[in-house]
């Protein structure tokens, strides 16, 4: 082995350096761990999703998940490959596949022949989708009116 390789394999795992004590997070005051901006929005986040499933369910929609609608999300309105869906979800095609089967159960998008590709399927919102979609539209509004104006973290709190 040479000695540039062994320099990369030994600096991976030597032992991380010790910071000052005035640049080191306190074990004694946790609360950094709760009070800090990725956690504030992602608590915010988790709030306003669960306040669109509520929203759809009580619109009629149930049985939905946050899944379906990363899908719907992702989905144009004039039509959009599954392939294209799973890259702009950021999941696998195979999940990709079985949320829109599920969705196509539903009654809220179907798959049609691809002109330029009889082999492939082009995904689109059914005319039931398409009111689901605007179903939608209320909830994912809704919250940016209320936003707070403030760069204040602690206003995601709210």
């Amino acid at each position: 082995m040479s000695s540039t390789t062994d320099r990369k394999n030994n600096s991976r795992n030597a032992a991380p350096r010790s910071l000052p004590d005035s640049d080191r997070p306190h074990a004694s005051d946790p609360s950094w761990r709760r009070e800090n901006v990725g956690r504030l929005l992602n608590d915010a986040i988790a709030r306003f999703e669960s306040g669109i499933l509520r929203q759809m369910d009580a619109a009629g929609y149930h049985g939905f998940s946050l899944s379906h609608i990363t899908v719907t999300r992702n989905l144009d309105l004039a039509g959009t490959r599954a392939t294209e869906l799973a890259r702009r979800a950021g999941i696998t095609k195979q999940s990709m596949s079985e949320l829109i089967h599920q969705l196509e159960a539903s009654g809220i998008v179907e798959r049609r022949p691809d002109p330029a590709d009889g082999r492939a399927k082009i995904v689109f919102f059914s005319k039931a989708g398409l009111a689901w979609l605007e179903a939608l539209a209320r909830p994912c509004t809704t919250p940016n009116k209320r936003w707070p104006a403030s760069s204040d973290p602690t206003a995601l709190r709210r």
